[in-house]
């Protein structure tokens, strides 16, 4: 999301979240959805909008170094 325009508005914004974990420690989703929630909070704000606007589509992806969070909002 850095570098890309804020999205038009609406009524409920589809985030997809894949969390790609920099090892093999059981991560789930649910956990690594709710370790980013100020993140989510801090987007919603910049935004202009409520985080109860966002579906959260959230998913473990492959072990990568240092792990990392990819977030595209879907149309």
């Amino acid at each position: 999301l850095l570098g890309k325009p804020i999205p038009s508005k609406r009524d409920k914004y589809v985030l997809d979240i894949v969390f790609y974990p920099p090892g093999n420690y059981g991560y789930d989703s649910d956990n690594s959805l709710a370790a980013i929630k100020g993140l989510l909070d801090q987007l919603a704000k910049y935004w202009g909008v409520n985080d109860s606007q966002f579906i959260h589509h959230a998913r473990i992806g492959e072990v990568v170094k240092n792990g990392k969070i990819i977030i595209t909002v879907e149309d």
